[in-house]
């Protein structure tokens, strides 16, 4: 998750938002942080990584998630602010990437008015998927290895079913608004 930033007079641009669905992006950040984030070199960073990991094993992903979905509450609220005050503003889904990375490759520039050949998107398309092809094994955990899927809705599969109902709540306003099925 990369946190929202403002451009002067941003109302008078074509703004895009690429977002990715909350609760995707909360069962990733406990597999990132918990098993396949590289441990950081610098001896302050690696102390303090070393405790969050250890911390988020510890209370599991159900807690981690609970407790981390307050965060993105804000950061989805700053973006949905940002939406509602430009008049000229698109909401482009990671699921629609990662499902069909020619429409939205083609629908991207089309709405940044960039003509462009099917070509051309044909090349990024298959720039855009290699990421996931790759298959990453991390050696040094032998009980879970986890790469970047990408995929959709990990959620239902990852959290208990009383776990996704509280975030569901929680998240209500944000998944409502960038129309995120619930």
């Amino acid at each position: 998750m990369r946190t929202p930033f403002k451009v002067k007079d941003q109302e008078n641009y074509i703004n895009i938002f690429f977002l990715r669905d909350p609760r995707d992006l909360l069962v990733s950040d406990f597999y990132s942080k918990s098993i396949s984030h590289e441990i950081p070199s610098n001896k302050f960073l690696k102390r303090k990584f070393l405790k969050q990991r250890k911390n988020s094993l510890e209370i599991g992903i159900d807690q981690f998630c609970l407790e981390n979905s307050e965060r993105l509450i804000t950061l989805y609220k700053i973006y949905q602010e940002m939406k509602i005050s430009c008049p000229d503003s698109y909401f482009l889904p990671y699921e629609y990437f990662f499902d069909n990375q020619s429409s939205f490759l083609k629908e991207l520039c089309d709405l940044i008015k960039i003509p462009v050949e099917q070509e051309f998107i044909n090349f990024l398309t298959k720039k855009a998927i290699s990421p996931f092809r790759k298959r990453n094994i991390y050696s040094r955990q032998k009980t879970i290895n986890h790469c970047r899927s990408g995929k959709n809705r990990q959620f239902e599969n990852e959290l208990k079913k009383e776990t996704l109902e509280k975030i569901n709540n929680k998240l209500c306003e944000v998944l409502t608004f960038w129309k995120f099925n619930i």
